[in-house]
Parts: structure tokens; C-alpha cells; sequence
């Protein structure tokens, strides 16, 4: 059937809050947008479109007024984009936040996706939602990740001006203290490749 994403107004299914609170622990890439004056109307919508492209490789399994949760047809990886206003702005305003997830649900080390593998299926939609935003004028918009330790956005987003955070090993979160390993605050350089274990088959891919 057709969903037509600005027609949505249903809120967070039950059924995805409940398979939501399962996946909290694993591992997962978070890149987040912040909205410090609006989210431009409609913007949301567009980018639910987009990530329907054959190109994504996403099965779509439930979308809401403020969320769109899809799995990857070839990884264990669930994809989550989702806005919502930002409570806990110092500023007087209130921010909109707009959230892009992949999760990988491996249950164990031997099966578990690899972090470029992940950024391989998160990048092209972020690539995408830039696009969309190119085509706006007068945006502001502050680009953050997430800490997969503490779940704080407090680094800055580097997905576009990559090279520099590429070339650490780790990094230190400002909230909670601890070194987080790059690969899950930055995509890896274009020329690193990976070994992926799919069905007892081991295949290299370019990340």
C-alpha cells in the first residue's frame, strides 16, 4: 500500500516502544540535527521519501507523525529517524531535534556488524537529508553525535569535513569522560575495507 508520510499522524506505535527498549543496549551510530529556530515544515516528510529509494535497501515497519523505523534488507540493522522537541535547551527557545539511528541487532561478537558496514547504510541517508537541506536558505542547523556510552550528543557531527577526526584512534566524550573508539563518531577513510561474516561466508566489501 501507499503512505503518504504528511498524511502520518498517528504517534510512536507500542509495538516499536516495546522492540525500542530491547535494542537501547546494543551497538548503534547516532547522528543528530539540531534545529535552534524551526525544522522547516514538510522537511521530515520529504526525507521519509527518500529513504524509501531502492538505493537505501530499507524495509519500512512502522511510521509515525514524528518517526519512520525501517530494517536493512541485507544487514541486521534497524534504522530509526525520528524528531522531537528538545527539553533540555539551555536557551529560552525550544530546539527540534531530528535523530538518525542504525542499530545493529547481532546477538553476538562472532555475528555483529561492523561499525564502517554500519556507516556504509547511515551515511547515503544523511548524504541525502544534506541535499535536502542545500535546497533551503537561511537554515540554521548544528550537527552533533551521539556517545554510544553515555547516549549524549556531545560531539560535534563530522560526517561532512571528516579527515581530521578520522586520523584518531579515540576521543574523549566531554559528558561522561570516557575514550570512545572513532569508528563510531566518524565513517572510515574510503580506502579501508572490511571483512563481513554473512551465513559462514566471509566477504570483503568496501566501506
Amino acid at each position: 500500500h501507499i503512505l503518504v508520510p504528511w498524511l502520518v499522524k498517528t504517534s510512536e506505535p507500542d509495538e516499536f516502544s516495546s522492540l525500542f527498549f530491547t535494542l537501547k543496549d546494543k551497538r548503534k551510530l547516532v547522528c543528530c540535527y539540531q534545529f535552534p529556530l524551526y525544522l522547516p515544515p514538510g522537511l521530515f516528510e520529504v526525507m521519509c521519501v527518500r529513504a524509501h529509494n531502492e538505493k537505501h535497501k530499507l524495509q519500512l515497519l512502522h511510521q509515525w507523525g514524528e518517526g519512520l523505523h525501517c530494517l536493512h534488507l541485507h544487514d541486521k540493522i534497524h534504522v530509526i529517524m525520528t524528531y522531537f522537541k528538545n527539553n533540555k535547551s539551555e536557551s529560552e527557545r525550544t530546539d527540534v531535534i531530528l535523530k538518525f539511528e542504525v542499530i545493529d541487532e547481532s546477538v553476538d561478537r562472532v555475528e555483529e556488524t561492523p561499525a564502517s558496514t554500519m556507516w556504509s547504510i547511515l551515511l547515503p541517508l544523511l548524504l541525502d537529508f544534506e541535499q535536502l537541506l542545500a535546497s533551503y536558505s537561511g537554515i540554521l542547523v548544528k550537527r552533533l553525535t551521539e556517545c554510544p556510552k553515555c547516549q549524549t550528543a556531545s560531539f560535534i557531527g563530522e560526517w561532512l569535513t571528516p579527515k581530521d577526526a578520522q586520523a584518531l584512534a579515540s576521543r574523549s566524550c566531554e559528558a561522561c569522560k570516557q575514550e570512545i573508539d572513532s569508528a563510531y563518531l566518524v565513517q572510515p577513510k574510503e580506502q579501508k575495507r572490511v571483512i563481513i561474516k554473512r551465513n559462514n561466508q566471509v566477504t570483503t566489501e568496501s566501506s
